[in-house]
């Protein structure tokens, strides 16, 4: 898991913006909501990216069926957005603090 999180693409254009690179906080957290993923249903993220809010965007997709993305923010925020990609509808939306 540590890879797949460290290895992150900070786009240089959005460093040129200003947007904000992942922090350590988003950094252990994606960390930890990996592990729990696959120690709870043995799935791995399909896509880890940066995000342009400060943060890390951990996507996990069940073809034809549904998309779970986590985003954890630098200030240790986060928001989990539950997908149904058939009716192509948000399901449900959590934001929160960790």
């Amino acid at each position: 898991m540590k890879c797949l999180v460290d290895s992150i693409v900070f786009p240089k254009r959005w460093e040129e913006a200003g947007f904000a690179k992942p922090n350590d906080i988003a950094k252990k957290t994606a960390k930890r909501i990996c592990s729990l993923c696959y120690n709870l249903y043995s799935v791995f993220p399909n896509r880890v990216a940066a995000s342009k809010e400060g943060g890390i965007m951990l996507v996990y997709k069940v073809p034809y069926a549904h998309t779970t993305i986590f985003e954890v923010y630098n200030d240790s925020g986060y928001a989990v957005v539950y997908n149904d990609d058939i009716a192509k509808e948000i399901i449900s939306l959590e934001e929160g603090k960790c």
